[in-house]
């Protein structure tokens, strides 16, 4: 009988410190610090470098030459890379 007391007093004291933690917790997220992290930045996003131009002006022309590749964006991505290393420095200038 002392022992299921014991385990009876341990549950509780569980229950407590959970209790406890879980205030901490909410506590804690409610600060300045984490609510500003979660709001979205306002404003454009950067410029898109040469190759990400590139990427999306011969992608479309690759999917029409190869519709199997349709569901394959690894072996698209491959071409792309494939082709942009193949052009000159005049021409990868002009994206």
């Amino acid at each position: 009988m002392q022992s299921f007391n014991k385990v009876k007093q341990n549950k509780n004291l569980n229950s407590k410190y959970r209790m406890a933690n879980r205030s901490r917790r909410t506590r804690k997220n409610n600060t300045k610090e984490n609510s500003r992290k979660n709001t979205r930045k306002v404003g454009g996003k950067r410029k898109l470098n040469g190759y990400m131009k590139f990427a999306q002006k011969t992608r479309p022309e690759i999917l029409r030459a190869n519709p199997s590749l349709r569901s394959d964006v690894v072996a698209v991505a491959r071409k792309i890379g494939e082709k942009w290393r193949s052009l000159s420095p005049a021409e990868k200038a002009r994206y």
